[in-house]
């Protein structure tokens, strides 16, 4: 969606919930920001090792509805790659291309099939029952909808080059909110990460001074 029809749609897409699903808070609407691209943010990474703030990393991942999709800690959906200890598998540098350029490297396991109809229909979406009769599509993993192809019908059939997760994710977010984001994502959910210290620190003396000024 373009950042207008994602303004104009905010209230239907905030209240869909999955089958199975539990109900979330609607998603905060969020104004276009930038365009971002990887050497927007390179020269940025090292700061997301320090003075993060938790709470927003942890509002930015919620806000972006990444839960849906994946796991992380004990929460989260299982259509996308658990995310609770992505730091150990990914670097920093890895992580942030995800989410800039989701489509330009494309797990196996999360890979949609794309298919050509001998009518010159064109169907991307992920396998969900194969025979050699048929084969069940979904495109939306989201979404309930399936589609049903007769074999008989397939003109070709390829591995899909665009990722399920969608591009743009990020570009209604402030380069602090995604350093936030990412600092939050290597926490692993861990308000206590080193990445949070400083901040913390900071907060707890603020409000050591104030009560103290209260007391006298």
């Amino acid at each position: 969606l373009s950042p207008e029809e994602a303004a104009a749609l905010a209230d239907l897409l905030a209240a869909y919930v999955p089958p199975g699903q539990k109900p979330r808070t609607p998603a905060k609407v969020r104004a276009f920001v930038k365009e971002w691209k990887m050497d927007d943010l390179l020269p940025a990474l090292d700061g997301v090792a320090k003075d993060r703030n938790f709470e927003r990393g942890r509002e930015i991942y919620a806000s972006a509805q990444c839960a849906l999709c994946h796991k992380f800690g004990t929460d989260g959906g299982s259509v996308g790659a658990e995310l609770t200890a992505v730091s150990s598998r990914y670097s920093r540098r890895d992580i942030l291309e995800a989410l800039i350029e989701p489509s330009k490297v494309i797990s196996e396991q999360y890979q949609n099939t794309m298919i050509l109809t001998l009518g010159g229909k064109i169907l991307d979406g992920r396998v969900l029952e194969e025979n050699a009769e048929r084969l069940i599509l979904q495109p939306n993993p989201l979404l309930p909808e399936k589609i049903e192809v007769k074999k008989k019908d397939i003109d070709k059939r390829a591995a899909s080059k665009v990722s399920p997760m969608p591009a743009n994710l990020i570009n209604t977010l402030r380069k602090d909110e995604i350093l936030d984001l990412l600092a939050y994502l290597e926490s692993g959910g861990k308000k206590d990460f080193p990445a949070f210290a400083s901040l913390k620190k900071a907060v707890d003396v603020t409000d050591q001074v104030a009560a103290a000024l209260k007391n006298n």
